[in-house]
C-alpha cells in the first residue's frame, strides 16, 4: 500500500491555501507481519513535526478508501476496485435514492452483500495513529467519506462521516 499525505493548512483569507509539506512512503506489507515503513528522511519528518506542533490543535485530516483497504475493506477506483474490475457498476446517486424504488432495492440488496466483510474489519495502524494525533492534541478534526466506522473504532472523536456511516441507519421517510 502506498500512503501518501499533503498536510494543508487554511490561511486567515478564505480560499487560500499553503502546502506545508507532502509526505509519500511505502508500506510493505508480507503476510503474518505488522506493515513495515520504508525510513522516510529526517527532512520530511522533521517538517511535519514542525507543522503538527506550529498547528497544535487546527490540523484537519480528510480520509477516504486508501485508509481502509489495509483493513480489508475494498476501494472502487484503484486498479483492482470494484468500478474498474466491473465497469457496468455504478454508485446511486442521492436523487435516485430517494425517487426511485428500484434504486433503493439496488443500494439495500449491495449493502446486505458486503456488511459481512465491513463486520471482520478492524481498525489498522493508520486509523490508530489517527486517533492517537488526536489524542495527544494535534488534530482538531478529521472527515472520512467511508462508511466504515473504523476511526470511532480506533477511538477518534471527533470524526465527521461525510456520507454517514453503515452502523447507524435512520429512516427517511
Amino acid at each position: 500500500m502506498r500512503l501518501s499525505f499533503t498536510v494543508t493548512y487554511m490561511t486567515a483569507r478564505p480560499i487560500q491555501q499553503r502546502v506545508a509539506a507532502k509526505v509519500t512512503f511505502r508500506i510493505k506489507r508480507s503476510l503474518g507481519e505488522h506493515p513495515k515503513y520504508e525510513p522516510v528522511t529526517p527532512e520530511a519528518r522533521a517538517l511535519v513535526r514542525d507543522f503538527f506542533a506550529q498547528h497544535r490543535g487546527h490540523v484537519l485530516v480528510l480520509t477516504g478508501a486508501g485508509v481502509s483497504t489495509d483493513s480489508g475493506i475494498p476501494d472502487y477506483r484503484s486498479p483492482n476496485g470494484t468500478y474498474v474490475k466491473h465497469p457496468q457498476y455504478r454508485s446511486i446517486l442521492f436523487h435516485e435514492f430517494v425517487t426511485q424504488h428500484c434504486a433503493r432495492q439496488r443500494y439495500w440488496a449491495r449493502s446486505f452483500l458486503g456488511i459481512r466483510e465491513m463486520e471482520k474489519a478492524r481498525p489498522n495502524p493508520t486509523h490508530y495513529a489517527f486517533s492517537r494525533l488526536e489524542q495527544l492534541g494535534y488534530i482538531g478534526q478529521l472527515i472520512t467519506q467511508n462508511v466504515d466506522s473504523l476511526h470511532r473504532r480506533a477511538g477518534s472523536q471527533k470524526v465527521l462521516e461525510l456520507h454517514g456511516s453503515l452502523r447507524t441507519v435512520r429512516c427517511m421517510g
